[in-house]
């Protein structure tokens, strides 16, 4: 509810017909309300209703375009969970073929980082390609079983990052361990491995 105030205002008044007699002023009462020279009074509540108004536009406007965003992130999530997932089922059934269409075909990375070599004059950073691990998934006739821990995955929804500790069994014992990292990009085809960069501590024989 709006409160107008009301003012006193003098205004120059010549009665008619008395053209000798001088003006006199007579007081108008005028009111005057809110945004008139910057006079009037509004109600309390109306000013917390404007605030609260304007607090709840604001939110679901920082708030309403993210939500479409969450929502994409978690469907790429899933999908690059899906890529590790089929990662590991191919190494397990020995099916080299069918890991190297998880890779991109030209120009990836990959790159095994010894975290203790086991001479002085031994290469610690060795690197290789998912080509030859692919024919030593196929050629190989032990068991195979990749295991993977505590995975991180970063994405914008274009390229992507995970980052997960790993054991590899060959029959069932390990035979190496480590951190390993991978980058993905997503095209038309959706997502592959760009680069596998691991650690890698070998057990001792």
């Amino acid at each position: 509810m709006i409160r107008r105030r009301v003012e006193s205002v003098c205004v120059p008044f010549r009665p008619v017909g008395n053209a000798g007699e001088p003006a006199r002023n007579i007081p108008v009462v005028a009111a005057r309300g809110p945004g008139e020279d910057g006079g009037g009074y509004v109600n309390q509540e109306q000013h917390a209703m404007q605030r609260s108004l304007l607090a709840y536009v604001l939110l679901t406007t920082l708030i309403l375009p993210t939500a479409p965003f969450a929502a994409e992130k978690r469907e790429d999530v899933k999908e690059i969970q899906q890529v590790m997932e089929s990662f590991h089922r191919a190494v397990v059934t020995h099916d080299g073929a069918k890991l190297s269409t998880l890779f991109v075909p030209e120009g990836s990375a990959w790159f095994n980082v010894l975290s203790r070599a086991k001479s002085p004059d031994a290469p610690k950073i060795r690197p290789g390609s998912y080509q030859a691990f692919a024919s030593f998934v196929s050629s190989s006739k032990a068991a195979l079983d990749p295991q993977h821990s505590h995975v991180k995955i970063l994405t914008d929804g274009v390229i992507a990052v995970v980052y997960f500790d790993f054991v590899f069994l060959i029959d069932g014992k390990p035979e190496n361990r480590g951190a390993e990292t991978w980058q993905l990009v997503k095209g038309p085809e959706g997502w592959l491995i760009a680069a596998i960069t691991y650690s890698s501590e070998p057990q001792e024989p």
